[in-house]
């Protein structure tokens, strides 16, 4: 009985710790920059799996060279198109913003709570002590903006992620990390990226 009352302390304590750090005991969007890594993998990808097997398989048929050697009406088809993909283009940035304005988190009790849709709305509890790994990505424009992405991962989730924070702060993702994840194996920097 007392292991028990002092392991729920234990994670409430890490609840608590993490809802300062976060300043998460209200709820929280992600980083202001989210809808740019949404739209840019949402373009990228299209592009490879809509766009880039469209012309290659043009390329093997002829039809390509046919378009590239067409005269002002052979153009004219092929911007009609081409059109609604360059429609999707550019509203992949309002979906992207619309992601960002619906997805939020919270620290309540010892759970991570995480809300999000706007059209089919979902809310899912996260228990603190059944996340196992924390890992932290950046890319190039991660480490430019100064931001990441924290994936949280619980026994028994496979290859998904049981939460995916996509676009924090740095710091935030590091507060997630040292306070999740006590050793903090999954975040260690190189020397020579340090700054970055």
């Amino acid at each position: 009985m007392y292991a028990a009352h002092w392991w729920e302390t234990a994670v409430r304590n890490k609840a608590d710790e993490l809802a300062q750090a976060l300043d998460a005991a209200q709820e929280r969007r992600l980083h202001p920059s989210s809808f740019l890594f949404l739209a840019g993998s949402a373009a990228w990808g299209l592009l490879g799996g809509v766009l880039l097997p469209m012309l290659i398989s043009m390329a093997f048929d002829g039809s390509l060279k046919k378009i590239l050697k067409a005269d002002a009406a052979g153009r004219r088809r092929v911007l009609k198109v081409m059109l609604p993909f360059l429609g999707i283009f550019g509203l992949l940035p309002l979906v992207g913003m619309l992601h960002f304005l619906s997805y939020r988190f919270s620290i309540r009790g010892s759970d991570i709570v995480i809300r999000s849709g706007i059209l089919v709305k979902q809310t899912r509890h996260i228990p603190l002590d059944k996340i196992h790994n924390v890992t932290l990505r950046r890319n190039l424009l991660h480490r430019i903006l100064g931001v990441a992405e924290v994936r949280l991962e619980s026994g028994g989730t496979g290859e998904q992620s049981e939460a995916l924070l996509r676009v924090l702060s740095l710091a935030d993702a590091q507060a997630c990390i040292r306070i999740l994840q006590p050793d903090g194996a999954a975040f260690r920097q190189p020397e020579n990226q340090v700054g970055l």
